[in-house]
């Protein structure tokens, strides 16, 4: 967690800072075990004003089909820390799966503002460019993908596709 949403979550939390941590990895244990009930409600109880603990709730309402209170959660957790990447590729996760192209794009727009690198936030405006029928750009993401995954056989069949849409027939294949 960097300094400003720990400081933040230790001011908000009635647990206190130093066991935030622990507490988030705890959650993250729990969610990883199926374990949803109790995972979220360790979330709860760090509190909502805690950035990593809004988007751990997040996790666990995507996990369990709620995309739209995902969505929601995750976009609180961009505005309580603005400068953490993951939270709006969360943001657009949960758009793409509401449907919602246009929004999940600029969402992971933001993400690869904070983070150029981040390889997920490419596939995922990859994606919602392709939705939207802008296969260029869906394609010029998709570079990005397989030039960090080589070995990665859907976003190296999802490349050619989006080439073959534009007319670059000969680079599709």
């Amino acid at each position: 967690m960097d300094d400003l949403a720990e400081v933040a979550c230790s001011a908000a939390s009635p647990i206190g800072g130093s066991n935030i941590d622990d507490l988030l990895t705890e959650a993250e244990a729990l969610l990883d075990g199926g374990r949803l009930d109790e995972a979220e409600s360790l979330c709860r109880s760090i509190g909502l004003e805690c950035a990593p603990a809004v988007y751990a709730c997040g996790t666990l309402a995507l996990r369990s089909g709620d995309a739209s209170a995902a969505a929601t959660l995750f976009r609180a957790a961009e505005l309580l820390a603005p400068t953490v990447a993951a939270f709006s590729v969360g943001s657009a996760r949960a758009l793409l799966d509401l449907k919602d192209a246009a929004a999940a794009l600029e969402r992971a727009r933001v993400a690869l503002g904070l983070d150029p690198s981040l390889t997920v936030a490419h596939r995922l405006a990859a994606e919602a460019a392709a939705s939207l029928g802008h296969h260029a750009q869906a394609a010029r993401h998709l570079i990005c993908v397989t030039e960090e995954m080589p070995d990665d056989a859907n976003a190296w069949n999802a490349l050619g596709l989006a080439r073959m849409r534009v007319g670059e027939l000969e680079t599709a294949v």
